[in-house]
């Protein structure tokens, strides 16, 4: 098949449709594990501050504000310190879902379905 909607544009095969969004996938599955373990380090940030100010000698209030205000400081500073990370993986996944999406012209088609359902007819039929 040409790819006459848009010569630019290369028409994929189901096996590179698939590994694409296997890449996506992929790609999915690693920001799941990032976000987990910034959470993971946050709760333990947070847990060190309210350690370290939970023997000290001043009013619940006080005590309360230097928890929080330590703990936005950690959490500050994990958060900049995956900016980059996620940013990453962010870039990455647009540009695979952006491969993904530019086939969609193709598979709107009628024409081009039509092509395909009868192909698919032809080598999937029982005999």
């Amino acid at each position: 098949m040409n790819n006459a909607l848009n010569p630019r544009l290369p028409l994929f095969n189901a096996s590179q449709m698939i590994e694409h969004a296997s890449a996506f996938d992929a790609i999915h599955v690693r920001t799941v594990r990032a976000i987990a373990r910034l959470q993971k380090d946050m709760d333990v940030a947070k847990a060190a501050a309210a350690s370290r100010w939970g023997g000290a000698n001043v009013s619940h209030a006080i005590r309360s504000q230097a928890e929080a205000e330590d703990s936005r400081v950690a959490v500050m500073a994990i958060r900049e310190n995956a900016e980059k990370e996620i940013d990453g993986l962010m870039k990455e996944a647009g540009a695979a879902h952006n491969a993904i999406i530019k086939q969609r012209q193709f598979y709107q088609s009628p024409v081009l379905r039509h092509a395909v359902a009868r192909r698919s007819r032809k080598y999937f039929t029982c005999r």
